[in-house]
């Protein structure tokens, strides 16, 4: 590997040049999770800590909101989490915060969906905060019954997270995306954060602009299987952001891919998709380019080669190793010159994201007696040589 210094000054200097000569520069190179990175003494340390684990929603929603991060995040499996609510500036949430870099929420030890741990229920289970930094990871968990949103990331284009291992079913939000919205403001494009998701199924979501709304940020999709998803499309990208899709599955939805207008298809690779015609003014079993006067590019596999989640072997491994998790993907550091002037089609319904701004949170009372189960949990801490602080870096666009 690259010493990492070195290989953060020559992303800076390869940006430095490409914005200078083109509007849209590609910097390949290679990376994997931080957490590959760890001394043998450091992995065995973490093992032996992990024993303690969160299985109540409670302490689990405070100890994360407090991370600033370097910290791992352990929920015992066969747990089931229930947000409960609480008030910030008189609006209700249901969330835990992601708010630091290098935060890993892990069912089990080695974050696998074997394990069976869910979030279940609220309004939302989890936003990444503006606060956030590179490097987290959520893996292992089922997503279901959320009321407005499942994931909010809401980070900007220096926070990165990774979700892997996962699947979410049965969520709903009206006037947005049911399971991942990816959203910063509404005025800027391209200006939202980074987000991947491997291994991962997304079920029987209703959300009137889709499963997933990916609104001026970075997405990359790998080995996912999409179905049922009812109301909006599968994966719907606008505002200047970008999407690559590979090796995933698109049965029976209201529609695959939708990309508006000063959007961006990266990739569209061993795809399949069958049946997504609940939309009767787009038919296509693709990718809809609405920038290139409403072209269909077709999804080019003939068979599935991703199953639902239940269905296959975790990705995540049995033995609790941390480099099990590592996951090597291919950076582009994309320079975009794009003006604010962006016209959305009428097809879109969706409303603003309710946004803190800052203030005291009111928990609502809770059974004290399901806090005893938490005497002995808590999150674990690992170091790790970060080198300069995010900015002061180029920070790479994940897809």
């Amino acid at each position: 590997h690259i010493p990492q210094k070195l290989d953060r000054a020559m992303l800076l200097e390869a940006t430095k040049m490409s914005m200078k000569t083109t509007s849209i520069a590609l910097l390949l190179a290679t990376t994997s999770t931080a957490s590959a990175n760890k001394s043998p003494n450091q992995s065995d340390k973490q093992a032996k800590e992990s024993k303690h684990c969160y299985d109540h929603w409670a302490k689990f929603r405070d100890n994360l909101g407090d991370s600033t991060g370097d910290e791992t995040f352990v929920v015992c499996p066969g747990t089931t989490l229930h947000p409960t609510k609480y008030i910030e500036d008189g609006d209700t949430f249901t969330d835990a915060e992601i708010k630091g870099r290098n935060i890993r929420i892990m069912c089990g030890n080695n974050g696998s969906y074997d394990n069976k741990c869910t979030f279940s229920g609220g309004l939302s289970h989890l936003t990444v905060t503006e606060e956030a930094g590179a490097g987290n990871l959520v893996s292992g968990f089922k997503f279901t019954g959320a009321e407005d949103t499942s994931i909010n990331a809401w980070g900007t284009t220096h926070s990165h997270i990774i979700f892997q291992d996962c699947v979410w079913e049965n969520n709903k939000a009206a006037g947005g995306s049911a399971a991942i919205n990816i959203w910063k403001n509404d005025e800027d494009n391209a200006s939202a954060m980074n987000v991947i998701v491997n291994t991962s199924s997304f079920i029987n979501n209703e959300g009137d602009d889709g499963a997933i709304v990916n609104q001026g940020g970075n997405l990359a999709v790998d080995n996912c299987y999409f179905s049922n998803n009812k109301l909006g499309w599968a994966i719907e990208v606008f505002q200047g952001g970008s999407v690559g899709v590979s090796n995933s599955c698109f049965e029976d939805n209201f529609g695959p891919i939708y990309i508006w207008k000063h959007a961006y298809l990266l990739q569209n690779s061993n795809n399949y998709g069958i049946g997504n015609n609940g939309d009767p003014d787009y038919i296509c079993d693709g990718a809809y380019l609405e920038g290139d006067n409403g072209q269909c590019s077709p999804f080019p596999a003939d068979e599935c080669s991703a199953r639902p989640l239940t269905t296959v072997d975790s990705r995540s491994g049995d033995d609790g190793n941390d480099a099990t998790i590592a996951v090597t993907v291919t950076l582009i550091v994309v320079g975009l010159l794009v003006g604010v002037g962006f016209i959305l089609r009428k097809k879109f319904r969706g409303g603003i994201p309710m946004v803190r701004l800052g203030g005291k949170r009111k928990y609502y009372s809770e059974d004290e007696n399901n806090d005893k189960a938490d005497a002995n949990a808590g999150s674990l801490r690992f170091n790790e040589e970060t080198g300069e602080g995010d900015d002061n870096v180029v920070v790479p666009i994940y897809v």
